[in-house]
């Protein structure tokens, strides 16, 4: 787990991590924190129109029209250790059920956001795509992994 502080930056998020030792300090249960994590990380998500995240990076307000909306960035509002809210299946299916979609694919950007793929794509070219990716641009710290993940929505409405 890890607990967001104060930081002396504006616009900077500094975080601790919490140690097993620090759940048995507090007398708190790692079940019982597990499930306010849970709570306050689905209070917190984002999921944004890629090709949005794209416009804003460029320095633009100007929100681009959902003319390709295959694409999209979950995160939290912070955008720093974001890349959880891949666990939340709730949110996921919540997705799946607006777009109109059974399955996702989820590549891990780097453990700040993970992104949405709604269409069919070939697993081993996105795989080898993420590896190189990796390799060349992201910091061995930020990494999560070199693997697509997929997540599969039963709609039982």
């Amino acid at each position: 787990f890890r607990v967001y502080i104060d930081s002396f930056y504006e616009d900077s998020v500094a975080s601790v991590v919490v140690l097993k030792d620090h759940i048995k300090q507090l007398g708190i249960e790692a079940n019982e924190l597990r499930k306010e994590a849970r709570k306050n990380l689905k209070a917190d998500v984002e999921i944004l129109l890629m090709s949005n995240v794209l416009a804003n990076l460029m320095g633009s307000d100007d929100l681009v029209p959902d003319v390709d909306d295959f694409m999209y960035a979950a995160t939290n509002k912070e955008k720093c250790n974001g890349a959880s809210v891949m666990l939340l299946d709730d949110v996921l299916s919540d997705f799946c059920k607006e777009h109109e979609v059974n399955h996702l694919y989820i590549i891990p950007s780097s453990i700040h956001e993970v992104l949405l793929i709604k269409d069919s794509v070939n697993k081993a070219d996105i795989d080898s795509m993420i590896k190189e990716v990796n390799a060349s641009t992201v910091s061995e710290l930020d990494q999560l992994s070199d693997h697509v993940y997929e997540f599969f929505y039963e709609n039982h409405g």
